[in-house]
């Protein structure tokens, strides 16, 4: 598995994701399957990773919901910029599929 910045790039919510069993950031992580996934960023923490494709469809179909005139024009590129504009974090609940989105006033 690697966890860090080497593997940001394909992370829609790279930088918004967090914890919400230990109020941390959580980092990206790429297994060597070529698997990705969000993963909590203390070693404390019982949480199991977070399959990022599952999480990023989530947040994604959400934010098309609120803006979908915009959505529908983005390109897929784009997408991750146009996320932090308007969300402050993702917070991963204690199931792991459970997201809050915080928006950004």
């Amino acid at each position: 598995m690697t966890c860090g910045t080497e593997c940001t790039d394909q992370y829609l919510l790279r930088n918004l994701v967090w914890c919400g069993l230990c109020g941390v950031p959580m980092v990206a992580c790429l297994m060597s399957t070529g698997i990705r996934y969000y993963g909590c960023t203390s070693t404390a923490c019982p949480r199991p990773l977070v399959p990022a494709d599952e999480a990023e469809q989530q947040v994604w179909g959400r934010f098309v919901d609120l803006n979908e005139a915009v959505a529908d024009i983005l390109p897929p590129d784009r997408r991750r910029q146009s996320l932090r504009l308007v969300l402050r974090r993702v917070v991963v609940g204690a199931t792991g599929a459970e997201l809050r989105l915080h928006w950004r006033d």
